[in-house]
């Protein structure tokens, strides 16, 4: 069993927690996580220890509002793609499904002769979608476009004009 140091920041907000964390970073020796906690000036709330399980398939449930973001996330596709450079033409985008403290999904857009990037979504309190990083889907990253497919909540056809 390894032991090590690690600082965490976890976003509370209107939601409740996210479900990511904003900022971590660890160390073998206690002394340099506390010093690089003091040197950022972040405040520090709690020391505990714990243990990280194998991960597993989140569940996504149903809450009101989801329909709303999902229409949101589909309306901003086409714009977000053109915005982004996209060549025009047809696309396929997997939206990953999230839960209601998400405060962003992911989309696989993917076109017709097999390249794929991954998309950032962010979700507002109010349901508004934002524009995230897009990152080009090679190597390492060709597994997780392939869980977030697998995740998808709705798959559409978008038309880059």
């Amino acid at each position: 069993e390894e032991m090590g140091y690690t600082a965490l920041m976890i976003l509370n907000g209107q939601r409740g927690f996210h479900n990511e964390l904003s900022i971590y970073f660890e160390d073998d020796n206690e002394a340099d996580v506390v010093k690089k906690i003091e040197d950022l000036k972040y405040t520090f709330y709690s020391t505990e220890i714990i243990t990280i399980e194998k991960a597993i398939k989140p569940v996504y449930e149903n809450y009101q509002g989801k329909d709303n973001v999902i229409q949101n996330i589909i309306e901003f596709i086409p714009k977000d793609l053109e915005q982004a450079g996209f060549t025009s033409g047809q696309y396929k985008a997997y939206i990953r499904d999230f839960r209601e403290n998400d405060y962003r999904t992911y989309i696989v857009v993917e076109d017709n002769e097999g390249n794929m990037w991954i998309k950032q979504a962010s979700i507002s309190d109010n349901g508004d979608i934002g524009p995230g990083r897009t990152f080009d889907v090679t190597g390492g990253l060709k597994e997780l476009a392939a869980k977030y497919k697998d995740a998808a909540i709705k798959e559409i056809d978008v038309t880059v004009p």
